[in-house]
């Protein structure tokens, strides 16, 4: 029976939580300059960044795989592109891409990854509203898994312009982050 009341009050608990966290602010970019005149030609004669950086060695992007909560995430390396078409939707006629994401329970017991899991951030740096059952087979519709088991889906995200989307992984504090670089 006290199960029966606790899991429900935990749940009610975090999204109490979740909800009361503090709001994302958009930060502006600064650029440094050189302090010396040396330094500046120096500066000037360094070749420029190319428009598509590498990932760094250890930066999550496509086709890459990690461990959370007992589940081993993989994401693919394709983008598909959809629009939202439902009428009664705040977001009808909005552009939208899919990442395959496979989701593997690596743990002794019954598992799933959830909305309160992960949060999303578009090109902006703003979080993005989950809209993932807008699309076939979301994520957040797959349900649970026993222990094993394997579940393959997508996770969609709202376009709101190209550069860099992130996943960040984890309840009350960021475990894993997910950068994706997306051009239409």
């Amino acid at each position: 029976m006290k199960k029966g009341i606790l899991l429900p009050l935990a749940v009610i608990i975090i999204l109490v939580m979740v909800g009361c966290g503090e709001g994302v602010t958009a930060q502006t970019p600064t650029t440094v300059s050189a302090a010396t005149p040396e330094a500046a030609a120096e500066e000037k004669s360094q070749p420029a960044e190319t428009a598509s950086p590498k990932p760094a060695p250890n930066e999550l992007t496509f086709g890459s795989t990690f461990e959370f909560d007992s589940m081993e995430i993989t994401f693919g390396s394709t983008v598909e592109w959809s629009v939202i078409d439902n009428e009664w939707s705040e977001y009808h006629g909005e552009d939208v891409f899919s990442i395959p994401i496979t989701v593997k329970n690596i743990g002794d017991e019954t598992n799933s990854l959830s909305f309160i899991q992960y949060k999303q951030f578009g090109s902006k740096g703003l979080s993005l509203s989950n809209i993932s059952h807008y699309v076939d087979n979301g994520i957040d519709e797959a349900g649970q898994m026993r222990p094993g088991a394997t579940q393959n889906a997508v996770m969609a995200f709202l376009y709101d312009g190209d550069g860099d989307y992130y996943v960040e992984f984890g309840i009350f504090s960021k475990e894993h982050e997910v950068k994706f670089t997306i051009i239409k």
